[in-house]
């Protein structure tokens, strides 16, 4: 899975605190997905990360399935 979370925040020189504050969601939870370090976001949580972010899921977290052989 890939977090692009850490360059779209960077790029609108957002910080933890003013996300957090604007959406409600914790610090600690945005610092876990920053760092990529979140085993599980909940669904709520990421939609409302891309509504403030003003971005497609699929802009924010992206996965692609490995070939089994």
């Amino acid at each position: 899975m890939i977090n692009n979370f850490k360059g779209i925040m960077n790029k609108k020189n957002l910080t933890f605190l003013t996300i957090s504050k604007d959406t409600g969601i914790s610090r600690t939870t945005l610092r876990s997905v920053y760092y990529d370090q979140a085993p599980n976001v909940k669904m709520s949580t990421l939609i409302k990360l891309c509504d403030y972010l003003k971005c497609d899921l699929s802009e924010l977290v992206s996965y692609s399935p490995t070939a089994k052989t």
